[in-house]
């Protein structure tokens, strides 16, 4: 039902998350991929395939990697850009190896806190047949009560966390984040969304190396 996309670059994997305290149960510091997948396997409530496509990585790293992502619960598949094609890469690779109905964009430094924010998205597929993408708003600003809202035709969403349909996504050529594919969804006909409601973390202001 659920591919989660998860666009790895190397600060993911050498920052460590400053307060881990508050994210964190031992109390220790983490790299931001560490604490990406457990939050995924632990707030997603439908089975979902995760892979993950490091951009730039050493062979260092992608044997890191290996060692780490067995111990998830969840199927998964590990794909290295060696860097020199570009984050487009990156990206495309990832649309390329979507197997299933829906298909989640969540870089890992995006860290989920919401055990709902897959139903929370993709109930407007269910109500809009022309909806290319559900995007998170400003992350744990507002209440998790306000419903998902349309995008006007010059809106594109803040957040490169989002949810599409394999469908859709297909369509779309290179992109780099949730604008470009906005901006390409919007010029093929289709809607776009926010779900403010959705509550997550964005640790790209919480690190340090």
């Amino acid at each position: 039902m659920l591919d989660i996309m998860m666009p790895v670059n190397l600060s993911d994997l050498s920052s460590a998350v400053v307060e881990t305290h508050s994210f964190d149960e031992a109390g220790e510091d983490i790299t931001v991929f560490e604490g990406a997948i457990p939050r995924l396997e632990r707030f997603t409530d439908v089975p979902f395939r995760l892979v993950v496509c490091v951009d730039g990585g050493t062979r260092e790293d992608v044997e890191l990697l290996k060692r780490y992502l067995p111990m998830s619960t969840c199927e998964w598949a590990l794909m290295q850009n060696n860097g020199v094609q570009g984050f487009a890469y990156t990206m495309s690779e990832l649309v390329r190896a979507t197997q299933k109905e829906f298909v989640a964009f969540v870089p890992a430094n995006i860290w989920v806190d919401d055990d709902k924010w897959f139903g929370k998205m993709q109930v407007v597929f269910t109500k809009d047949p022309h909806c290319f993408m559900v995007a998170g708003d400003v992350p744990n600003t507002v209440s998790t009560m306000v419903p998902p809202v349309k995008l006007t035709h010059s809106q594109h969403p803040k957040s490169d966390f989002f949810l599409s349909r394999q469908a859709a996504i297909q369509n779309v050529v290179q992109f780099t984040g949730a604008k470009d594919f906005s901006e390409q969804a919007h010029q093929l006909g289709g809607t776009r969304w926010v779900a403010p409601g959705v509550h997550y973390l964005d640790t790209h202001a919480k690190t340090k190396v």
